[in-house]
C-alpha cells in the first residue's frame, strides 16, 4: 500500500539577522503601526486604551493640576499663561476629560486659570492628529487646545499640526502628562550571569537577540501584492516610509530568539543597568545567589523622563501612568515586548526607573519623586515628579491616586455586571450606585446604558428612558470613539419604532469604527427590514469583510442571504409583470 506523503513545509524567510530584540524589525514595525493606524488602533481596542482613556485616570489629574495652580496661586508663582503638554496622546480623550475637568472646576471656584490655559495635545504619530483634528475632538474647547507632533524624547520641541511652525516649550511649561508613552521607547533586555565567589572574573552579560522571519511565505499574497524581494528591499532600505508598507504582514512576521554576549559598555546608561543587576542580586535569597538575572534596561524611558524635567518650569512636574514592575522580585523575571494587533508595548522597568529619577538633579537640588501609598505591584503604577517641593499638590496626588482611591468604583462596577449577568432584579440600580462615584466615566455611561436597554424586570418592566438618558450623556462627553454606545442608541431607537434615528445611529457607530463588524450588521439589517435588500446586501458584505473573530459571522451570512433572496423574488417577478406586460393595453 502506498503511503501518503505530506508537502514540504515552508522554509521560514530570513528578513533581519541577529539583532537586539528590541531594536529589531519586529519592535520597529510594531511603533510604525501607529504611524499607519492612527486613532484605529484605540477604536479598534487592539491597544487597550479604556483605562486611560475614560475613568478616573484623566478627572482626577485634572484636579491635581488645579491644586498645583493654586498652591503657585498662593505663593504669588502662577504664570499669567498656564502652559500643559501632553505626549502621546493617541485619540486625545485622556486630554480632553482633563480639560473639561479643569474647566469645570475653574468655573465652580470662580477663577480664570482655564481661559488663561494653553493645551498641548501632542502625539509622535500624524495619523493621530490628524483623526483628532479631523473629528473634531477638542472642538469645545476652541484655541485653547494646540494639535502638535512631539517626540518623547525631545518633549520641548513641538511642531504644529495647523502650521507646521516649530515650538520651542523649553522653561514655559507648568506640567507635562503622559500615559503609556514611556512603554514604548527603546529598552534591552538582558541576562547576568554573576561570577562565582572564587572567581577574579567580573560577571558576564548577555543580550536577548531576534532574527527576524517571514512565516508562511506561501500565504504571502493573502496580506499583500509585494514580492519576498520587494519586501527584503524594503528591510534592507530602512526607509520608514517603505517599511509602513510591511505593518499588514505581521501575522507572518516572527521572531527565533537566543542569547548573545555584550559588551555593557556599548550600551546606553550601562552603570544603571549595573545598579539595577546589583540589587536584584541582592534581594536573592543565597541558594539563587550564582543564578543568572534577567535586567529589563528601560534607557529610553529613562532618558526621556530626564529631558522632561530639563523641560518644565522650576515650579512644574511631571505626571504619568504606565505598567512594569516596581519590586525586585518582579523586576527580576524575563520579559518582552507585546503585539497588540500590529501595535506593539513594551512596559517599563519601574523599579530601575524610581531609582534613576530620585538622583536626578535639574537645578543642582534632588527632584521631589513620588508614588501613591501602598501601590506595591498594582498593575498600573503612578508617579508625580516635581522639582520644586509643593504640599498642597503632593497632598492631592497622594488622595487622589491611591490605590485604595480608584477601590470603591471598581466594587461598584464589579458589582453591576455580577448582578446583571445573573438577571438580577437591582443590576440597573447597581450601574446607577457605580456612576454615583463618577458620573463622567463615559465608557460607564455606555455600558450602564446598554444594561438598562436590555434589562427585564421582574414584573416586566423595562428602563428604556434610563437607557436614553445614560447612553446620550456617554455620547456627549465622546461621540467620536463610542461606537458600542451609537450601535446600543440605534438598538433602542429602533425598539421604540424611531427607524429614521435607529439608523442614524448605526451610521454615527461605523464611523467611529469602520473596522467593526456590528455597526455594519446592524445597519444591514435595517435596511432589509425597510425593503432595501441591495444596500444591506452592500453592508452584510462589508460585515463579513471586517468580523476578524467570526462572532458576527453566521448573522452576516443570513443577512446576505435573505437579502439576495430578496433581490432574487424582485428579479424573477419583475421579469414575469414586464413579460406580461403589453404596451397601450387598455387592462
Amino acid at each position: 500500500m502506498a503511503t501518503e506523503t505530506l508537502p514540504p513545509t515552508p522554509v521560514p524567510i530570513v528578513l533581519q539577522s541577529w539583532t537586539p530584540a528590541m531594536q529589531s524589525l519586529d519592535f520597529q514595525l510594531g511603533l510604525l503601526a501607529y504611524q499607519v493606524r492612527g486613532a484605529q488602533a484605540f477604536a479598534g481596542h487592539e491597544v487597550p486604551n479604556l483605562i486611560n482613556q475614560a475613568g478616573l485616570g484623566p478627572l482626577r489629574l485634572a484636579q491635581v493640576l488645579f491644586e498645583h495652580c493654586r498652591w503657585l496661586q498662593g505663593q504669588d508663582a502662577l504664570p499669567a499663561q498656564i502652559e500643559v503638554l501632553e505626549l502621546g496622546m493617541g485619540p486625545g480623550l485622556h486630554a480632553l476629560q482633563v480639560l473639561d475637568r479643569f474647566t469645570l472646576l475653574s468655573q465652580q471656584n470662580g477663577v480664570d486659570w482655564a481661559d488663561r490655559l494653553t493645551f498641548y495635545a501632542t502625539d509622535g504619530s500624524l495619523a493621530m492628529l490628524r483623526d483628532a483634528r479631523d473629528r473634531g475632538v477638542f472642538s469645545r474647547h476652541g484655541n485653547r487646545v494646540v494639535l502638535g507632533q512631539a517626540d518623547v524624547a525631545q518633549p520641548g520641541t513641538v511642531t504644529r499640526l495647523d502650521d507646521g511652525q516649530t515650538l520651542d516649550l523649553t522653561g514655559r511649561l507648568l506640567a507635562i502628562f503622559h500615559t503609556y508613552t514611556l512603554s514604548i521607547l527603546p529598552a534591552h533586555v538582558l541576562q547576568f550571569q554573576p561570577p562565582a565567589a572564587d572567581s577574579l572574573q567580573p560577571g558576564q552579560w548577555a543580550v536577548v537577540a531576534a532574527q527576524t522571519v517571514l512565516q508562511h511565505p506561501e500565504d504571502l499574497s493573502i496580506f499583500t501584492q509585494m514580492s519576498v524581494q520587494q519586501i527584503q528591499a524594503a528591510v534592507a532600505s530602512q526607509d520608514p516610509r517603505q517599511l509602513q508598507a510591511l505593518v499588514p504582514l505581521y501575522p507572518l512576521i516572527d521572531l527565533q530568539l537566543g542569547m548573545a554576549p555584550v559588551d555593557l559598555a556599548e550600551l546606553d546608561l550601562p552603570e544603571q543597568a549595573e545598579a539595577l543587576a546589583q540589587r536584584l542580586l541582592e534581594a536573592r535569597g543565597p541558594d539563587q545567589a550564582l543564578e543568572p538575572t534577567w535586567v529589563f534596561h528601560s534607557y529610553g524611558a529613562m532618558r526621556a523622563l530626564q529631558a522632561m524635567l530639563q523641560t518644565i518650569r522650576e515650579q512644574g512636574f511631571v505626571f504619568y501612568r504606565d505598567y512594569g514592575p516596581a519590586t525586585p522580585q518582579a523586576a527580576g523575571q524575563y520579559q518582552m515586548y507585546q503585539h497588540y494587533g500590529p501595535s506593539i508595548g513594551t512596559g517599563i522597568n519601574q523599579l530601575q526607573i524610581d531609582a534613576f529619577v530620585a538622583g536626578l538633579q535639574p537645578d543642582g537640588r534632588p527632584v521631589r519623586a513620588l508614588q501613591p501609598a501602598e501601590e506595591g505591584e498594582a498593575p498600573i503604577k503612578t508617579r508625580l515628579i516635581l522639582r520644586q517641593p509643593a504640599p498642597a499638590t503632593e497632598a492631592a496626588f497622594g488622595q487622589l491616586f491611591a490605590p485604595v482611591a480608584f477601590a470603591a468604583l471598581d466594587q461598584s462596577v464589579g458589582a453591576a455586571r455580577q448582578a446583571y449577568w445573573q438577571q438580577e432584579a437591582d443590576a440597573v440600580e447597581r450601574f446607577r450606585a457605580a456612576l454615583q462615584l463618577e458620573p463622567e466615566h463615559w465608557a460607564l455611561l455606555a455600558e450602564s446604558g446598554d444594561a438598562a436597554l436590555r434589562w427585564v424586570g421582574p414584573a416586566g418592566e423595562r428602563a428604556w428612558d434610563l437607557a436614553g438618558v445614560l447612553l446620550q450623556e456617554s455620547l456627549r462627553i465622546n461621540p467620536w470613539y463610542n461606537s458600542d454606545a451609537w450601535n446600543s442608541l440605534g438598538d433602542l431607537q429602533w425598539t421604540r419604532g424611531d427607524f429614521d434615528g435607529a439608523e442614524a445611529a448605526y451610521a454615527r457607530a461605523v464611523a467611529n469604527n469602520p473596522e467593526q463588524a456590528r455597526g455594519y450588521l446592524n445597519l444591514a439589517s435595517a435596511r432589509l427590514e425597510r425593503g432595501d435588500p441591495v444596500r444591506a446586501l452592500e453592508l452584510a458584505a462589508n460585515a463579513l469583510a471586517r468580523d476578524g473573530s467570526g462572532a458576527g459571522l453566521q448573522q452576516a451570512q443570513d443577512l446576505h442571504a435573505q437579502a439576495l433572496a430578496q433581490l432574487t423574488q424582485r428579479r424573477e417577478r419583475t421579469a414575469f409583470l414586464r413579460s406580461r406586460r403589453q404596451a397601450g393595453s387598455p387592462h
